[in-house]
């Protein structure tokens, strides 16, 4: 008795993956404008007809496997700590540390997708979660007495302009940190500005 579908799944994912497993070697080596069908097909040893059953070009290629990498990032981050007292560098919130180990475990994609000019359409959608990411943080910070000097959507748009940037030099420098070390470092550059604004200390026993 044969079984179709569970062997046409298995076939299907392990071919997309070879297909994208290519094109992110490739853009790592140089511009995606450069890379053809033709190169990703020989880098993954597909036929270039198999690749056309799956994708019409190299940009539904793209586009797919970015939406995929969006959407686990998404689906893996924790919602931001509902008790957030303090800015302490030693203890970042556990959504922080999380976002950036799914970094790590997608490092190749990452490094190509935020070198140099990067390829604006995902840096985009990730300034984009990053910057509601914040808010949401930000929205359980405005019960604080004397905060809310500064609007909270532009807290939002520095703090993920930050991160990003900060993803970014992590790349540049072959992600030689851990998750919790760069969470550890942001937490503490995010949190004097942070402290300015919401008049909250970096640690609990620091007073306001």
């Amino acid at each position: 008795m044969s079984r179709p579908n569970n062997e046409g799944d298995l076939r299907v994912r392990r071919t997309r993956k070879l297909l994208w497993d290519a094109l992110m070697a490739l853009i790592v080596e140089r511009d995606f404008d450069s890379v053809s069908v033709n190169d990703i097909c020989d880098r993954a040893m597909v036929h270039r007809t198999t690749f056309y059953n799956h994708y019409q070009d190299k940009y539904d290629l793209l586009n797919s496997g970015m939406l995929e990498m969006y959407e686990e990032l998404r689906a893996g981050s924790a919602p931001p700590d509902a008790v957030m007292q303090s800015y302490d560098p030693a203890h970042p919130p556990a959504y922080f540390v999380q976002l950036l180990q799914h970094v790590l475990d997608n490092k190749s994609f990452y490094a190509a997708m935020l070198k140099g000019s990067g390829l604006s359409l995902f840096r985009d959608r990730l300034h984009t979660y990053l910057i509601e990411a914040s808010l949401q943080r930000l929205k359980l910070l405005e019960t604080v007495p004397g905060s809310a000097a500064v609007p909270l959507e532009l807290v939002a748009y520095f703090d993920a302009g930050a991160i990003l940037n900060a993803v970014a030099w992590w790349a540049k420098h072959g992600f030689h940190l851990t998750p919790l070390q760069m969470a550890q470092h942001l937490m503490q550059l995010l949190g004097y500005g942070t402290k300015g604004v919401f008049g909250i200390p970096k640690r609990l026993d620091e007073p306001r």
